[in-house]
């Protein structure tokens, strides 16, 4: 698992492995987690322009993020699904994802359970999940900044 972090985080360039972290509890689930109803921003849009409110220049040339995108792929794929917020979001993330953000000057990269499941491995892939939630909480430790919100 050390080895499979130190790949994920890895940029390629020997200059500058630092990345920025960004934990957006967006997945339907959390819509609907009402616990915390009222301490989360729901729509990614929102959560994107806090940040470039916060950090007018990229802070970091490469960004993760923490998010289930399985889970928001199921469920904009189910039939007659009514989520609008989680079509929505799929399309903000699937767009960051292409083309990055801070008008592309930084970089954006997903890590978590299809990585895992990838790795053919017969209990991280199996488990990809908890894993994938895992992997990414030492992705985040490992970042040079965290964003999250009450609820991370």
């Amino acid at each position: 698992m050390d080895d499979f972090i130190r790949n994920v985080s890895h940029s390629g360039d020997d200059t500058d492995d630092s990345y920025m972290a960004l934990h957006a509890r967006i997945e339907p689930d959390m819509q609907d987690h009402r616990p915390c109803h009222d301490k989360k921003v729901k729509n990614f849009t929102d959560i994107l322009e806090m940040l470039y409110r916060k950090f007018p220049d990229p802070p970091s040339q490469r960004v993760l993020l923490i998010l289930n995108r399985d889970s928001l792929e199921k469920t904009v794929t189910k039939p007659n699904h009514t989520n609008t917020l989680a079509e929505h979001n799929l399309e903000v993330l699937n767009r960051v994802v292409r083309d990055g953000l801070w008008d592309g000057r930084a970089t954006v990269f997903e890590a978590g359970h299809v990585h895992l499941q990838s790795l053919g491995h017969p209990i991280y892939s199996r488990y990809y999940s908890i894993s994938g939630s895992i992997l990414s909480y030492f992705l985040a430790l490992g970042a040079n900044i965290f964003i999250g919100s009450e609820v991370s």
